[in-house]
């Protein structure tokens, strides 16, 4: 990646984080904390327990959207066998563990789940758990669980912007350890670049947000510049 290109690109993210447009994704941040706060993986409930960490005031995108409802579909799973949906994920937060591993059993896992539980609600109108191989959900579950390791994982966002950074051998399919390598690397970049976290921090609520140091940002910053169709070469020649 060149390191140009990235602070072209940084400055015109901290155009964003100037205006009014920087609340658009603040709500997850409100979703961090509350999932911090209400996490145990020892709950004796564990749908409850599922159900309550994932929750928000502002907005339920994450994982209420067209099409796409994993909150729904894994809480049922989780109350219909709450012990394996207990072990899947135990093993996808163990730190000690292989990340891609991780990824895979999960993922894995979940089709089993949701396989056993579709045959025993014959009729169930559920149609999938949308914990997929592009690891969406799993990264979610992991950036919430480890702010300072994880960000969310949006393959589409993430080339671009290793395209636009002159990256090398961009990868085809998912490559989660390139994912984490490159979030943290760039989150040294952005944390390098002067007063930009406190601009972040100034669209957050630090009643009800979480505050401390977190990836989440890295998410926003690749999300806001594929989003605005941004071209390095056209930053260069303006």
């Amino acid at each position: 990646m060149q390191l140009k290109s990235i602070i072209l690109l940084l400055k015109v993210y901290r155009q964003y984080l100037e205006n009014e447009e920087r609340y658009k994704r603040s709500f997850i941040w409100e979703s961090q904390q509350i999932f911090i706060n209400k996490w145990d993986i020892n709950a004796i409930d564990m749908k409850a327990m599922y159900l309550s960490s994932l929750d928000n005031s502002k907005s339920r995108r994450l994982w209420n959207r067209e099409n796409f409802e994993p909150r729904k579909v894994m809480a049922e799973i989780l109350g219909h066998q709450p012990d394996y949906g207990r072990m899947l994920f135990s093993d996808l937060l163990n730190e000690e563990k292989d990340l891609t591993g991780r990824l895979h059993r999960f993922v894995y896992g979940c089709n089993e789940l949701f396989s056993d539980y579709l045959d025993s609600h014959v009729g169930s109108r559920l149609q999938s758990h949308f914990h997929t191989d592009n690891f969406e959900m799993a990264f979610l579950y992991l950036a919430f669980r480890y702010p300072e390791k994880y960000s969310f994982y949006h393959p589409e966002s993430f080339k671009y912007f290793l395209a636009e950074t002159k990256a090398r051998d961009i990868p085809v399919g998912n490559d989660p350890d390139r994912f984490v390598k490159v979030v943290n690397m760039v989150n040294v970049w952005m944390q390098k670049e002067p007063n930009l976290w406190d601009l972040h921090l100034k669209r957050l609520n630090p009643a009800t947000d979480y505050t401390e140091n977190n990836l989440l940002w890295v998410y926003d910053f690749f999300l806001y510049i594929q989003e605005k169709n941004i071209l390095v070469q056209n930053l260069i020649t303006t």
